[in-house]
């Protein structure tokens, strides 16, 4: 960096301001909320001024409640989203459910002023239905990506940890949040900052900030056999039309007795029982985090029959799909 650079970056550190609006969805995940404001807090202290300051907003009622039951007091929204440089919605699990079409006007006149508008975790859904992704690049936390493909299959859906598309943002919620907010200090006052930042939290910057999610499954699932590592994946690329199994073992130059034997050696468990269970785990998915019906999950999962669907659902999870579906809480994936 030239001194010329350094020179201006030092005088711009005492007069730049951000204002920052963070609009809580109720049920908000406290995570992501708290990784997206602590940077924040921190870059200030290092300063020594207020480079950052934001608000808390609901779109009803005066306290929003974070999943954990933490509770805030928060403003109503204004009428015009104006003075602000970062707009960001911040939800949990349950933003499919959530419909305000006040909120999506208020958030399509911030964009189209200019301002930068985001979204955390599942929160994505809102800027969704509010028209904003079209055209568009976007994340979403990875338990949802099933449900909002589905909702929104027209919506170019990344696995990053948060993508910046013009003036749209978008993150999959966690600690991703922390590392978009590390950008956004790098971004105003430099590396520097940014760096005394991540070491003043402990945390490690990604050098490349790239997938974030599950494992693969042949890692988390400790599968060395190159054959049946590509099996598995071809039976997730192939949830909602099903392989047979004799299809899956000629795919990989086996016979099915060879691929039953690796099933039960790494797997502990037969090939067509592992399948079947992922393509439940899915409907689970989709249950908890979109809006489809009974009959347009059991179908996506590859059920051809509603009530076969149904039968395995409860055989796999004592419940039926209807009572995943009241209740709206999916088990994770495994």
């Amino acid at each position: 960096m030239t001194t010329a650079t350094q020179t201006a970056r030092t005088e711009d550190s005492h007069t730049t301001k951000r204002r920052i609006a963070l609009v809580l969805l109720p049920e908000f995940a406290l995570l992501p909320f708290s990784s997206a404001i602590e940077p924040l807090r921190a870059a200030n202290r290092f300063l020594g001024h207020e480079a950052y300051a934001w608000d808390l907003f609901a779109a009803t009622g005066p306290r929003a409640e974070a999943s954990c039951g933490i509770g805030f007091e928060v403003q109503a929204l204004p009428a015009e989203p104006k003075g602000y440089d970062l707009i960001l919605v911040c939800s949990g699990l349950q933003a499919h459910r959530f419909t305000d079409e006040a909120l999506q006007a208020w958030l399509r006149r911030a964009a189209r002023s200019g301002i930068v508008v985001g979204a955390l975790g599942d929160a994505t859904f809102v800027l969704a239905k509010a028209g904003l992704l079209t055209n568009r690049r976007s994340v979403i936390h990875w338990t949802c990506l099933d449900g909002f493909v589905e909702s929104y299959p027209e919506i170019d859906v990344r696995p990053d940890s948060f993508l910046v598309d013009g003036n749209i943002i978008t993150c999959s919620g966690g600690t991703a949040a922390f590392e978009m907010m590390l950008q956004f200090i790098e971004r105003d006052f430099g590396p520097a900052l940014a760096d005394q930042v991540s070491d003043y939290f402990l945390y490690l910057r990604e050098q490349e900030h790239g997938a974030r999610g599950p494992l693969p499954l042949s890692i988390r699932l400790r599968i060395s056999h190159p054959r049946l590592r590509k099996v598995v994946e071809l039976m997730e690329e192939n949830l909602e039309e099903p392989l047979a199994i004799r299809d899956l073992a000629d795919a990989v130059d086996i016979s099915t007795r060879q691929l039953e034997r690796l099933f039960r050696s790494q797997i502990k468990t037969t090939a067509k029982k592992y399948y079947l269970e992922r393509r439940l785990q899915k409907a689970r998915r989709l249950l908890a985090h979109s809006a489809l019906s009974v009959t347009e999950i059991s179908l996506s999962c590859g059920f051809q029959q509603q009530g076969h669907f149904s039968r395995q659902y409860r055989l796999a999870f004592g419940e039926n799909p209807s009572e995943t579906r009241r209740r709206g809480l999916g088990s994770l994936p495994t």
